[in-house]
């Protein structure tokens, strides 16, 4: 079965995926005839047998990132909400490690960095986080909503204390829930959180109180303070990648799929996320977190405040503070030199042995 009609089928007909065949493509049929029957026939040892393809269609690529190594499912949040979740398997998992993404974000768009974590011997779960992966508008009725959720995650599906990697929103989500639940996780790397929106000009008191009046307007409503809706046409210059092939790749994947094309936040989400800043930085939470946290910052971040990026890293006991000073706000998105760098300092901090290519997507 083609990869590209798989992936084709599966982001814009969902609900007709039960109909595809489980026939691999033909390159992948010759792959497991030849280390089984012919392996046999010849009496030589699968392993000494290597199958080379070379394929006009691209998404040959992506189809040995499908099953057995990728599954899917459910799992129920703390108010009984039935959430997605995708996972990348390794074959010999020396750990576990739970992403969680950013705002408007998705699971897909960090197929890449799962690739790498998965060669280095990690299993990764990727929660996708409340009023995301539907489009529309991302609302939450308490940022603590997120807290809880995962909670629930780690709890009914994560078979092992895990390591956390969150961005952005997520990095937020992890640090309170390291906060609230000091024994959930082994260790954490905090990716641009989001700590403190950017407000622009605006001082954080004037833009937390504007969002405040804006919640008498409907808490579900759409935020005029904060963006974030899906644009086909977005430049790569105002991007927050510093890769163009990698931005290109993630807008591809948007475009493919109507459920990753979120329109924006609602009052409620933007006055929550305001409304972080004090509850994350407070010193006696801070305390709480007795694991090892690695902060990530991109110097040239214009979503998130550096500022308090660098206030959580003191206050943690044992927090670390890394700067990458030439890159944006997605790490995991950067050229090739700075997403080596970026993996190179997670996975040492992770204790796992880099094994990553450097190719850049095409």
């Amino acid at each position: 079965c083609c990869p590209g009609w798989v992936r084709f089928l599966k982001s814009q007909y969902p609900e007709l995926t039960h109909q595809l065949s489980s026939a691999k493509s033909p390159q992948q049929m010759f792959g497991s005839v030849a280390k089984s029957w012919f392996a046999q026939t010849l009496g030589v040892a699968p392993e000494k047998i290597f199958c080379v393809s070379i394929m006009p269609c691209v998404a040959k690529k992506a189809e040995r990132e499908m099953e057995p190594h990728r599954t899917a499912g459910t799992y129920c949040g703390f108010d009984g909400t039935e959430l997605p979740w995708q996972a990348v398997h390794a074959d010999r998992p020396r750990a576990h490690v739970v992403l969680l993404h950013g705002f408007t974000e998705f699971p897909e768009k960090y197929r890449e960095l799962c690739r790498y974590l998965r060669q280095a011997g990690c299993t990764v779960w990727l929660p996708v986080l409340r009023g995301h992966g539907q489009g529309g508008i991302v609302h939450v009725d308490r940022f603590e909503d997120y807290v809880r959720d995962m909670a629930c995650f780690l709890r009914d599906i994560v078979p092992e204390r895990p390591l956390l990697f969150g961005h952005s929103m997520g990095g937020g989500v992890a640090a309170r829930l390291l906060q609230e639940r000091p024994d959930c996780a082994a260790r954490a790397v905090l990716c641009s959180p989001m700590l403190c929106p950017q407000t622009g000009r605006a001082p954080h008191w004037l833009a937390l109180g504007c969002a405040r009046l804006l919640l008498r307007r409907g808490e579900r409503e759409k935020s005029p303070l904060f963006s974030g809706a899906y644009d086909p046409n977005a430049e790569f210059s105002c991007s927050g990648c510093t890769s163009r092939a990698r931005f290109r790749a993630a807008m591809d994947c948007r475009a493919e799929c109507p459920a990753y094309q979120t329109m924006g936040a609602s009052n409620r989400w933007v006055y929550e996320s305001l409304a972080l800043r004090s509850r994350v930085l407070s010193p006696r939470a801070c305390r709480r977190v007795q694991v090892p946290v690695l902060v990530c910052s991109a110097g040239r971040d214009t979503q998130v405040s550096l500022r308090e990026q660098r206030l959580l890293a003191a206050r943690l006991p044992q927090g670390r503070l890394l700067e990458f000073p030439d890159e944006k706000h997605e790490l995991y998105n950067a050229g090739n030199a700075g997403l080596a760098a970026f993996l190179g300092a997670i996975l040492e901090f992770f204790g796992l042995t880099a094994g990553y290519g450097k190719e850049e997507t095409k």
